[in-house]
């Protein structure tokens, strides 16, 4: 695990990057990271899925057992043999906030995203100030060995419009069948 010093090191050699940085959000061994907006998905009064995403500038009220998306404000992109683990912080323990944390990969540079759910009875106010969490960094020894590969979030992609291509052809089909079905009902019926 990288201490606060060997942090700074890395952002200056570029090989953690953190934007916007915040040197006050470093700890001795992490980096505190802060919402910045959320994905909010209830239902309506007819049972229809609303999503919508709210900027965390101003506080949010997390319902009683509601569960919403954070995205955090730091976009954190590490260079090869870096990676990173996300945590809670202990406010969100305090507050009953349980988050889904997981750890991040180099060359990783998409948005990075935590779940929130309100486990207490209580509402719970969350704005952009929370410490939602924190990332530890480490360096893997250039000796040790890395295989990069199993890359999951690209398979799944691939798989994901893969199935939905092939979804749409089978509906043009079925809609292309049930069409030639209706021709020939309607043929034997003027007969």
């Amino acid at each position: 695990m990288l201490t606060n010093v060997q942090i700074e090191e890395a952002i200056k050699s570029g090989s953690i990057k953190i934007t916007p940085y915040n040197g006050a959000l470093l700890d001795i061994n992490n980096y505190r990271l802060k919402p910045r907006y959320i994905k909010i998905s209830k239902f309506d009064s007819d049972g229809l899925l609303i999503e919508k995403t709210m900027d965390l500038k101003n506080k949010y009220i997390l319902e009683p057992h509601e569960y919403v998306v954070v995205s955090i404000e730091e976009k954190i992109i590490l260079a090869e043999r870096f990676f990173g683990r996300f945590f809670p912080a202990s406010i969100c323990i305090e507050k009953g906030l349980i988050i889904t944390c997981g750890h991040l990969n180099s060359n990783y540079s998409k948005e990075i995203r935590f779940g929130l759910f309100n486990a207490k009875n209580d509402e719970c106010k969350i704005d952009s100030d929370l410490d939602v969490a924190r990332i530890e960094f480490e360096k893997i020894d250039e000796n040790i060995p890395i295989r990069y590969g199993n890359n999951y979030s690209d398979n799944y992609t691939e798989i994901i419009s893969r199935l939905r291509s092939e979804k749409e052809e089978l509906k043009g089909d079925y809609e292309k069948k049930v069409k030639q079905i209706d021709q020939k009902i309607k043929e034997y019926s003027i007969l």
